[in-house]
C-alpha cells in the first residue's frame, strides 16, 4: 500500500510539475518576467498530496480557492495566471487539448473579450 501510494505521489509530482514550469515558461514569454503568485501557481496540490487527500478532492478543493480558476468561491480573479494555466496545459496535459483563447470559448465565454485582448497583446 506505501508502496503504491508513493508511486501515485511520484506520477503526481511529474505531472503537476511538468505544467507548473510550462505556465512560468508562458508567463515569462508573455510578461518577460515570472510573477511571485505564478511561481506559486498550484502549490496547494503538492501539499494536499503529502496528506494523502484524493486526486478528486485535491482538484475540487484546488478549483474552489485558486485566484487563476475563474469559478472560484474566493470572489478574485487572476486573469492573467488563468490564461498562462489554460495556454500551457495543452503542452502538458494530454486531457486539456485547447489553448487559452479555445478554453475560454468554451468554458467561460463571458470573459471572451478581456482574454482576447489579452491574447492578441501576449500573441498566444
Amino acid at each position: 500500500m506505501i508502496r503504491e501510494y508513493l508511486e501515485h505521489a511520484r506520477e503526481f509530482w511529474r505531472y503537476n510539475h511538468a505544467h507548473r514550469k510550462a505556465v512560468l515558461d508562458v508567463e515569462r514569454k508573455c510578461l518577460g518576467h515570472n510573477t511571485l503568485l505564478t511561481r506559486i501557481h498550484d502549490l496547494d496540490k503538492f501539499i494536499m498530496c503529502l496528506f494523502c487527500i484524493p486526486d478528486e478532492a485535491i482538484s475540487r478543493i484546488h478549483r474552489m480557492l485558486s485566484w487563476h480558476h475563474p469559478n472560484n468561491k474566493v470572489g478574485w480573479l487572476r486573469l492573467d495566471e488563468a490564461i498562462f494555466d489554460w495556454e500551457s496545459a495543452r503542452f502538458t496535459k494530454p486531457d486539456k487539448p485547447l489553448n487559452a483563447r479555445d478554453t475560454c470559448l468554451k468554458y467561460y465565454p463571458e470573459l471572451k473579450d478581456e482574454v482576447m485582448r489579452r491574447c492578441d497583446k501576449w500573441n498566444i
